[in-house]
């Protein structure tokens, strides 16, 4: 860390002694030293097209992580200390966030991109939906010329065949993972410039969605000799470094705008629309190595349209009204027998579409056989494996799932000039949302339905009656037909529209005053949120007699109401003051609203109960009813213009934000039938607290360079809705605790972060031939370890301490512990040539981690390395297991458990490395 902060002490000096000291060229930009929006001067900055282009990164996220403030841990966006659900989404001027899960509703290709701002406070009464920080892309409108662009990009550098893809072979020191992109765009203008368009077509091919550094397996065969099915105890275990099987991704994405300059009148349409395809494997899927043709499919889209009207009335008023439609949608089933759930665990329907389940002589001797019995799994040295053609029995590789999410949004505001000082914006938004889910472990399905139908007639019961305990359901019924029901509390307890979709509805007011005097701006509003989460709750959630039906487990309707609706004011102020010697100083104070994740509390109400009072050793339940998260922030900084082409500016920043979800107990009242049970509530808080540097070096002397430097302390009492749970301290004993907590840093907290990009390039009046339009871009990276947890335990049947807290003990202070820093360089080389008089080349070649550098993402937290779980060393673990087949067991652990983490993946989702070294070469030819 020593090292780090001297070297970029050293950039700092050097970058004033350069900014001091050299000329603009023709291509500067000069900074305007008269006060804009604060806004516009508080950090971060905009990235544009240009930029974006040159940057050696393609990836959305890897993008948005170069602006201060922004964490990208385990592939989530955090801003300024917010939880990952609280990041904003805005594509030209419609909300694109999925209030169901926080993240970004909409494929948004970088080519298609103008620019993007990054607002991580300071964002005025006009915004909300987001208390973290807001995003905001805006797409490419025509240009003034007819244009045409077509792009290629490829790590098939070796020209391998498809064939050979999974050969383990390495050029130029890496792995081809398949990755094929293919882009082409048009603009062109109409009826002199009024109107203008411009198009895009994206493929993006990747062989291998999540590139990790695995290193391959081959062990050849391994033979359970304790085994007393001979057919299923061996299995040759040999998978080749690279790319990993089934982890495929294929999107098309087309998008387009329009744009009418009718004088006083400016109208901007978008459109676009993605269509999905891809494997739901990851991480090599060791153990389904022998039914990998049964690995889970995604089938989806997603798509925006909108329409943003700007009128100019005179020349001190005008109105903007933006109209939106965002829907995405997937279907997550079985490759073979897809949407007929139904049949996933019928051997017959199986064998129709040429996965044949085989009986071994054991099967046929115990008598387990029969039309609905799943074939018997290898077992070899206490691993499962999955037996061929079956069909896998999680949501994640084999079960049934689909949803469906719409939203319609209404913005717009009109901006009143009232004199020299003071100018007036009131506005408004409205959304309505449709949410819709399906999710049934498919696999006991079948089996189910000719159980029920074995049954003698007086006893059997209807096909809704042995779906609803299985199907978690709203917005479809129990066979997975969309429904629009209303919820009607004195209905039949399975036709009462408790499967209606859920429709919940944002709407704000806003009014702010705008204030310029002298050498100050300042701006004074006030915000109204009103959020209706449309969910189905309990009238008594401490009598659950109310409302459930112990003895038939069933429902009771009239037990139940809507959710109450939430509405709050939300005062901003921020402040811009110019100082002499081009110093500007900017601060800002406000309050912001956000409604927490949906899917904290959206669940199918039948399903809801089952889950909600189940006999389960770790429940993960939702909640009937959450508040929104409230967030105070306190922001100042100053920007130093040391040219008119260099700028330096630094902020530092104070929030408390409170009302975050937590896992807890209800508790019932004395004499109910039911005991406390499991779920969410608003009682979790966070201080976040940071400096943010940056450096910005316009294009001068052909150097263009830009740096970032962020520190950041994170604190709280929970990292997300489930880490009261999760963490190490809740269990004791064996028994569940739920203390009062202190402050302790976030998981996903790292301290210090930040990037340096240099940009050098060539002009075309170069005299070296070689030398003219080459461009050079480096881009370094860099960031501190994360928290985590040093603890002991036996752990779950694999070894691993992170599925359940029960099997650990702590050894240290929550988050005591911090993962290596992590560095990386990212490297592009492109040149320019002219091919025709309007018909240019650029070819490039970029790389991603440079230097291949083996960042360390995650650890075991037994060990504190992501090398060794520490189970096979300790002899009260797994130092006596199989000692008659020692080595064979020693290999297939660390091939499963430590060189593919399999375990580790299993439970926590993440990886413990970065990505490895990636070489991609592109070539674009613009007209």
């Amino acid at each position: 860390m020593k090292g780090l902060l001297l070297f970029f002490i050293i950039f700092i000096s050097a970058f004033n002694i350069l900014a001091k000291n050299i000329s603009a060229d023709s291509t500067s930009y000069k900074y305007s030293t008269v006060i804009t929006d604060t806004i516009e001067v508080n950090l971060p900055k905009e990235i544009t097209a240009k930029d974006i282009s040159r940057l050696p990164v393609r990836d959305f996220k890897n993008i948005i992580e170069l602006t201060p403030g922004v964490i990208l841990n385990n592939n989530i966006i955090y801003m300024r200390g917010s939880r990952g659900d609280e990041t904003g989404y805005i594509l030209d001027g419609i909300d694109i966030r999925n209030k169901l899960t926080g993240k970004r509703n909409i494929t948004i290709v970088p080519d298609a991109i103008s620019k993007i701002g990054f607002n991580t406070g300071g964002y005025g009464v006009n915004y909300g939906g987001s208390s973290g920080g807001i995003i905001n892309t805006h797409l490419k409108t025509g240009t003034s010329k007819l244009k045409f662009t077509i792009e290629y990009v490829t790590d098939n550098l070796n020209f391998q065949s498809k064939n050979n893809r999974f050969n383990s072979e390495k050029f130029i020191g890496t792995h081809s993972y398949g990755y094929n992109e293919f882009t082409a765009t048009a603009s062109d203008p109409f009826l002199n410039n009024k109107i203008k368009f411009f198009a895009l077509f994206n493929s993006n091919w990747k062989l291998d969605k999540n590139p990790r550094p695995f290193p391959g397996i081959n062990l050849g065969t391994i033979t359970d000799n304790l085994s007393f099915t001979p057919e299923t105890n061996s299995i040759t275990l040999n998978y080749p470094a690279g790319p990993t099987f089934r982890t495929s991704k294929q999107t098309y994405t087309g998008t387009g705008t329009i744009t009418f300059d009718l004088n006083d009148i400016k109208i901007k349409a978008v459109g676009t629309y993605t269509n999905i395809s891809s494997d739901r494997g990851g991480g090599g899927n060791i153990l389904q190595i022998l039914d990998l043709n049964r690995i889970g499919i995604n089938r989806g889209y997603n798509a925006a349209a909108s329409v943003q009207l700007t009128h100019q009335l005179n020349p001190t008023t005008f109105y903007q009204l933006n109209l939106g439609f965002t829907v995405s949608a997937n279907t997550a089933m079985d490759p073979l027998l897809q949407e007929n759930w139904m049949v996933y665990g019928d051997s017959v329907a199986n064998a129709n579409v040429g996965a044949v389940w085989y009986r071994t002589n054991q099967d046929i001797v115990t008598g387990r056989m029969g039309r609905y019995v799943r074939p018997t799994s290898y077992y070899i040295l206490g691993f499962r494996f999955s037996a061929p053609n079956d069909v896998l029995g999680s949501y994640s590789y084999g079960g049934f799932e689909k949803y469906k999410n719409e939203e319609f949004s209404i913005k717009g505001f009109i901006s009143k000039k009232l004199d020299k000082i003071h100018s007036i914006k009131f506005g408004g938004e409205y959304s309505t949302n449709i949410y819709r889910s399906f999710n049934v472990l498919a696999p006991g399905i079948a089996e189910r339905i000719n159980s029920n139908n074995q049954l003698p007639e007086s006893r059997r019961v209807t096909l809704k009656e042995v779906f609803y305990p299985l199907v978690n359901s709203y917005g479809y019924d129990l066979f997975g037909n969309e429904v629009n029901d209303e919820f009607n509390p004195s209905g039949n307890y399975l036709d009462n529209g408790a499967f209606a979709p859920r429709r919940p509805k944002f709407a704000s007011l806003f009014i702010e005053d705008k204030i310029t005097y002298k050498n100050v701006l300042m701006k004074i509003g006030l915000r109204y949120d009103y959020i209706d989460v449309d969910n189905i709750m309990p009238i008594d959630p401490a009598n659950p007699q109310t409302f459930i039906d112990n003895y038939i487990g069933v429902i009771k309707p009239d037990g139940f109401k809507k959710s109450p609706t939430f509405s709050t004011l939300s005062p901003r102020l921020s402040l811009s003051y110019s100082l002499p010697n081009n110093y500007v100083l900017h601060s800002q104070m406000g309050r912001y609203i956000q409604q927490s994740q949906l899917l904290d509390m959206y669940n199918g109400l039948y399903y809801n109960i089952i889950d909600f009072f189940a006999d389960r050793s770790l429940p993960i339940p939702k909640s009937w009813y959450l508040k929104p998260i409230k967030t105070t922030q306190f922001e100042i900084g100053f920007t130093k213009y040391i040219s008119d082409f260099a700028s330096f500016d630094i902020t530092t920043y104070y929030r408390n934000i409170t009302d975050l979800v937590v896992f807890a107990f209800q508790k019932t009242e004395v004499g109910s039938s039911s005991g406390a049970y499991a779920t969410l509530v608003n009682g979790e808080s966070a201080i976040a607290k940071g400096i943010e540097l940056s450096f910005n070096l316009q294009r001068t002397k052909r150097l263009q360079a830009n740096a970032i430097f962020s520190f950041q302390s994170t604190s709280g009492t929970g990292s997300d809705s489930y880490s009261q749970l999760l963490n190490n301290n809740f269990f004791k004993d064996g028994s569940l605790s739920l203390e009062p907590r202190a402050n302790t840093p976030l998981d996903y907290n790292r301290e210090i972060t930040g990037n340096i990009n240099f940009d050098y390039r060539f002009s075309n009046d170069e005299t070296s031939d070689i030398l003219k339009n080459l461009g050079v871009n480096l881009l370094l990276t860099f960031a501190s370890g994360h928290p985590y947890t040093l603890s002991i335990g036996r752990g779950d049947r694999y070894g691993g301490l992170e599925s359940n807290p029960r099997f650990r003990t702590p050894v240290e202070e929550l988050n005591s512990s911090r993962t290596p820093w992590i560095y990386q360089v990212n490297l592009r080389v492109d040149k320019t040539f002219n091919i025709l008089d309007k018909l240019k080349a650029n070819v490039y070649l970029y790389v991603i981690n440079l230097f291949d550098r083996v960042n360390i993402q995650n650890v075991f937290i037994r060990t504190g390395s992501p090398f060794d779980d520490g189970f096979l060393s300790d002899p009260t673990l797994g130092g006596t297991l199989h000692p008659a087949q020692r080595q064979d067991y020693e290999n297939l652990y660390r091939a499963i458990n430590i060189d593919y983490f399999q375990n580790y993946l299993r439970t926590t989702g993440n990886s413990l490395f970065g990505q490895p070294r990636q070489i991609r070469f592109g070539i674009r030819l613009e007209y």
